[in-house]
């Protein structure tokens, strides 16, 4: 019956000449969210390192987690050089 009303309504001002905008069984709108997905929260750790008397920061590796990342910071850090985690 709704329906039917809505469509008379519509009709006769069509005829009128009237725009009115009707929504039949409108829902109501839900905001969207941006959600990221878990590929798209994917991050890479790169580790560089360098020496006491070095400026320059050399590259040891790029790492897809950070706890494999931590370990090749300990790892260079127990030989001496001082060492990063950069995130892509």
């Amino acid at each position: 019956m709704k329906k039917v009303m809505v469509a008379l309504i519509s009709l006769a001002t069509l005829g009128l000449g009237i725009a009115v905008p009707l929504q039949a069984n409108a829902q109501p709108t839900k905001p969207t969210t941006k959600v990221a997905l878990q590929s798209q929260r994917h991050h890479e750790y790169r580790v560089q390192y360098h020496r006491a008397n070095q400026k320059k920061w050399i590259n040891a590796g790029t790492f897809r987690t950070r706890v494999s990342a931590n370990k090749q910071v300990q790892k260079l850090e127990h030989k001496g050089y001082k060492a990063r985690i950069v995130t892509l």
